[in-house]
């Protein structure tokens, strides 16, 4: 129990230290020129640090909400909320692993039909959702119609989804489930979109396994 919330503790910390480092290194890149010098660099530079101190900001609030032990289905409504506005994406989402059933349960979205929350999808062994549970890390889709490491999910091409980003949730002893985040248009995702993915993961993660704890 205390070791979870040491580490939500540690995410918070370490999302409000990377926030404060974003927050001071803007500032003399700022000063060093004169008002109307604006360099394409240099405001493309401040653009992209903008973004991190945002995403960094929702890592950090997400801690501090698990932190304070609301409700769980609450927490996941949030960060799906939280993500498909940080990173302006069509549809955000977090899918359940249910092993008995080899089925992924939608349990939070963004985007999706209101009746897609509590519905299931079958877990086929080429499957999208597989092959991202058995890698462990972020996968980043450019173009899904091309995509040849998995065979795309049906509903993803149903609602003709172009570009995401996925990432496995862990839970105590086998993975939790999946979060990811959708766009219908071509998009190329970050490094630091999906930095931000994934710190999102793991203050759910934590959770999740506090909840878990708890219940046991």
């Amino acid at each position: 129990y205390h070791a979870l919330i040491e580490s939500l503790e540690e995410i918070a910390a370490s999302a409000e230290k990377e926030l404060s480092k974003t927050q001071v290194e803007i500032e003399p890149e700022r000063k060093s020129h004169q008002p109307d010098g604006e360099f394409p660099g240099r405001i493309y530079a401040e653009n992209l640090r903008a973004v991190q101190m945002k995403q960094q900001a929702v890592i950090t609030q997400l801690s501090q909400r698990a932190l304070l032990s609301v409700d769980l289905q609450e927490l996941l409504n949030e960060a799906c909320a939280h993500i498909a506005q940080t990173l302006s994406v069509d549809f955000c989402n977090v899918l359940e692993f249910v092993p008995e059933k080899q089925q992924m349960l939608f349990r939070a979205s963004v985007g999706w039909e209101e009746s897609m929350l509590r519905s299931s999808l079958d877990l086929e062994p080429d499957s999208q959702f597989l092959y991202v549970l058995s890698e462990n890390q972020p996968i980043r889709i450019i173009e899904l119609s091309k995509e040849t490491r998995f065979r795309a999910a049906k509903i993803l091409v149903e609602h003709e989804i172009v570009s995401g980003i996925s990432v496995a949730i862990s839970g105590r002893s086998t993975a939790f489930g999946l979060l990811e985040a959708y766009s219908a248009s071509h998009r190329v995702f970050t490094e630091d979109d999906m930095r931000f993915l994934q710190g999102v993961a793991h203050v759910l993660a934590a959770a999740i396994q506090h909840r878990e704890v708890e219940d046991a």
